[in-house]
């Protein structure tokens, strides 16, 4: 878990560095695919305990944009005055996550009998659509 936070740490730092700089749009989307990666490979092959806490920091400092970045891609696009109502909007949707998630994947396990399937399951499927969705997304140019 310290892995992951200072992952999450560093990966928002710069992230949101990049974002700045090349746009949030771009940097989410570009950042959610490889994490979805970082997490199959992560769970699907790393065996070490070395090799595990690496691919940890790594699909920590690649998803950390999740919810910072989008919490500012929110406030960029939403109407003049509901700043905040988007920044909530996001905060709970990802509070609510984090109450499903963890539901979803016992119920997979249990169903399955597979913890790497349901880790994989709930890690990377959900950043494949989260990029999806932020890659189809429309903002203004000055929110890009």
């Amino acid at each position: 878990m310290g892995v992951l936070s200072i992952a999450n740490m560093l990966g928002s730092f710069s992230l949101g560095y990049l974002s700045d700089k090349f746009g949030r749009k771009r940097v989410i989307a570009l950042s959610a695919f490889p994490a979805a990666v970082a997490a199959f490979i992560l769970f699907f092959w790393l065996d070490s305990p070395v090799w595990i806490a690496l691919g940890i920091f790594i699909f920590g400092a690649l998803k950390a944009s999740v919810p910072a970045l989008i919490i500012a891609l929110a406030q960029e696009t939403a109407r003049a005055g509901n700043a905040g109502t988007a920044s909530g909007i996001i905060m709970s949707l990802h509070y609510t996550a984090g109450v499903i998630a963890p539901l979803i994947a016992a119920k997979l396990i249990t169903a399955s009998a597979d913890i790497v399937l349901a880790m994989i399951l709930t890690t990377a499927v959900p950043l494949i659509v989260y990029g999806s969705l932020i890659g189809a997304m429309r903002v203004r140019a000055s929110a890009a």
